[in-house]
């Protein structure tokens, strides 16, 4: 990925370079200021599959956690909405976006609530290792056993 993403910087700053000398038409530059929301949503969909890989392995373990593909799909969502007003295919605006992830947010939160096995109302809204899990179990824990005595 490091490779790729390396290599994708170099080309791009070597066209910008060509065009700005006057080695290559222009026009190629217009397609790069409007097609750069591509990596956003090429971010976005490793992201969304590193996120559903998690959740097939957390479903494993009797979890739900499906955090990282809600951020993927926010992610896809803003890159694909750059790209659409950029290429002119449609006029929404990131306002219009927030607008329709609010609600989102909110059905997530309560559906970590409700499918939470461990009874525990922890909301996690970034990547989380495994040791992290048991770092909160064990928090979890005494905070129930110092409310009990």
């Amino acid at each position: 990925m490091k490779n790729i993403i390396g290599l994708l910087i170099l080309s791009v700053g070597l066209i910008f370079l060509l065009a700005n000398t006057g080695l290559i038409d222009t026009e190629v530059t217009s397609v790069f200021s409007t097609f750069w929301p591509v990596l956003i949503i090429l971010i976005g969909l490793k992201v969304l599959f590193d996120g559903v890989v998690y959740f097939f392995h957390s479903l494993r373990r009797d979890k739900w956690k499906f955090g990282k593909i809600l951020w993927a799909i926010i992610i896809l969502a803003i890159g694909t909405i750059i790209l659409g007003n950029n290429a002119g295919w449609f006029n929404y605006g990131l306002g219009d976006l927030w607008s329709w992830i609010w609600p989102v947010l909110i059905v997530y939160i309560g559906f970590k609530i409700l499918f939470d096995r461990d009874g525990d109302i922890v909301i996690n809204l970034g990547p989380k290792g495994d040791d992290d899990d048991q770092w909160d179990k064990e928090k979890a824990q005494k905070i129930k056993k110092s409310l009990k005595n």
